[in-house]
């Protein structure tokens, strides 16, 4: 959610073991939200992901970022699972 007051251009999220993930916009207004998915087959086993999004005020000309982490541990697996990362 963009909780500034400026648009925010550019928006790219980059997890640091998934790559790039897509986004179905490249500009935010202030006070909306959008999210951006990478499906996946989750593995057995420890999993830690954190996912970074960038992006640039449009008036101010600020670059911003924020984080967000996920971990899951499975012991098996019982067909595909599906996990989202939500910015």
């Amino acid at each position: 959610m963009n909780i500034g007051e400026d648009t925010l251009d550019e928006i790219e999220v980059n997890d640091n073991r998934e790559g790039l993930i897509e986004c179905p916009k490249i500009s935010l207004r202030p006070s909306t939200k959008m999210v951006c998915t990478k499906k996946g087959v989750a593995e057995a086993d420890y999993y830690k992901n954190v996912a970074t999004v960038t992006a640039k005020g449009r008036t101010s000309g600020k670059e911003v970022q924020d984080s967000d982490s996920t971990v899951y541990r499975t012991k098996f697996l019982l067909g595909s699972h599906f996990w989202a990362d939500k910015i």
